[in-house]
């Protein structure tokens, strides 16, 4: 098995780039174990690419005896649980049970250390959110993080379909909010998605504006023409500034690897990794 992560950076996976060989019925367990035997150091657990730990007979529901044995067969990776919830939107009345199971599965997966659970909300378009909007939302982003503060965990919320302005709004808010735990509560960063609401010009200065204190992981892909690439190399990003911005900040990762689903998902795993890696240590 080759061993793809060379460097001293914590590489990662996020569970849905293993759509293809999840839905074709290989097991999350050989998945994890490959991608560990090859080096990755962190797994983020998507809803919907969960494999045999997620049912879809009654929506999408965690079994945390499940995760629980997640939890002690891989107990030298970073693991967290991602769920999509309308954070932005409407109060919705069947997301407070939705929110909680995804909190005790996320538990669950903790195995008795922190557990990290992380939300997005890839249903609310709004080009910009009005001000009771994003009041309403950093409210409950606030009271969902004391929940799982709770559970003696820390929450993580991406940006999606919502322009920077908005989320980030929300997200400061929301950690005034927690006063003196607002650490507790923390963005997941992708630059990628930002092209969803941001030109590239203002994508790099937002990356050299977050704070590392404020990033609890950083998503990476690539998009080329609208679409997402099934490997990180050139494209609408400049993925070696970005990352080079983010090293200079001292950013510490874990640095997930979100690319696009593919039959050669672990080849395009390390072209991936030697694009950034050559560029590291260019040969003369």
């Amino acid at each position: 098995m080759a061993d793809y992560c060379r460097t001293q950076r914590a590489w990662g996976i996020v569970s849905n780039c293993w759509k293809l060989q999840l839905d074709a019925g290989e097991s999350l367990l050989h998945l994890m174990d490959r991608a560990r035997h090859a080096g990755f150091l962190a797994i983020e657990l998507r809803q919907g690419s969960l494999g045999e730990f997620e049912s879809y007979l009654d929506g999408i529901s965690f079994a945390p005896d499940s995760f629980s044995r997640l939890a002690d067969r891989f107990p030298d990776l970073q693991l967290n649980l991602a769920v999509s919830l309308p954070l932005f939107g409407p109060e919705q009345a069947d997301m407070d049970d939705a929110f909680q199971r995804a909190l005790d599965a996320a538990v669950a997966l903790g195995g008795g250390t922190k557990p990290h659970l992380r939300l997005v909300d890839t249903t609310t378009r709004a080009p910009r959110l009005d001000d009771a909007a994003m009041e309403r939302a950093a409210r409950r982003l606030a009271l969902m993080t004391r929940l799982v503060i709770d559970r003696g965990g820390d929450l993580a919320v991406e940006h999606a379909y919502q322009n920077w302005s908005s989320f980030n709004s929300v997200f400061q808010q929301s950690r005034r909010l927690l006063a003196s735990d607002e650490h507790r509560l923390r963005c997941c960063f992708d630059p990628c998605n930002l092209l969803l609401t941001e030109s590239v010009d203002a994508i790099i200065e937002i990356v050299r504006r977050i704070r590392a204190d404020e990033v609890s992981m950083i998503h990476i892909k690539q998009r080329q023409h609208g679409t997402i690439k099934c490997e990180v190399g050139a494209g609408d990003l400049d993925w070696i500034q970005l990352l080079a911005t983010l090293d200079k900040n001292q950013h510490a990762g874990p640095w997930l690897f979100e690319i696009a689903p593919s039959d050669q998902i672990w080849d395009c795993l390390e072209r991936s990794i030697q694009y950034f890696e050559n560029r590291d240590h260019p040969t003369s």
